[in-house]
């Protein structure tokens, strides 16, 4: 199910803890390696920790792709040696809710349509040093409380330029 509200917030930067899997399965890769993290550094409790994920291309073609998370870490929290420290970045984003990982695709289709109706445009994709992304998000709300993911509650981020 998808909500059909769109709304607008501006984030400041956020630090966070950053993890990438170009496995087969990388989402999941990722994801054993961030909740590992976040385990031994205390952060599964943590309020106000927030996990972030989205996939990355080493090129400008859409496959193969890996899949990163970002768990947002204060400052004197050390990532580990798989990880580091990045941002995500400052600026005017527009968010949408779904529920479930089934959902995620659809989402972003209704997103980008309703972003575009609004006469808004997203910032794109992006070069970073280990390849492409898009100014996108995928926040799982209630990563805390360790459900499927198919019960996960997902707000999408889509940066817009300004």
């Amino acid at each position: 199910m998808v909500s059909v509200e769109l709304n607008l917030e501006r984030l400041k930067v956020i630090r966070a803890a950053n993890v990438q899997s170009q496995a087969d399965n990388s989402p999941e890769d990722a994801l054993e390696k961030i909740l590992e993290f976040a385990k031994s550094n205390n952060l599964k409790d943590k309020s106000g920790a927030r996990l972030f994920g989205r996939n990355f291309y080493h090129s400008d073609q859409s496959e193969p792709h890996g899949y990163e998370y970002y768990l947002t870490i204060e400052e004197g929290v050390k990532p580990s040696r798989e990880m580091v420290v990045r941002d995500i970045p400052e600026g005017l984003y527009v968010t949408l809710r779904v529920r479930g990982v089934a959902e995620i695709s659809r989402g972003w289709n209704i997103l980008f349509s309703m972003v575009e109706s609004a006469g808004y445009t997203p910032v794109g994709v992006c070069r970073q040093v280990y390849g492409w992304v898009t100014a996108g998000f995928e926040e799982i709300v209630n990563w805390q409380q360790q459900v499927n993911p198919k019960d996960w509650i997902i707000d999408l981020w889509l940066q817009l330029k300004e």
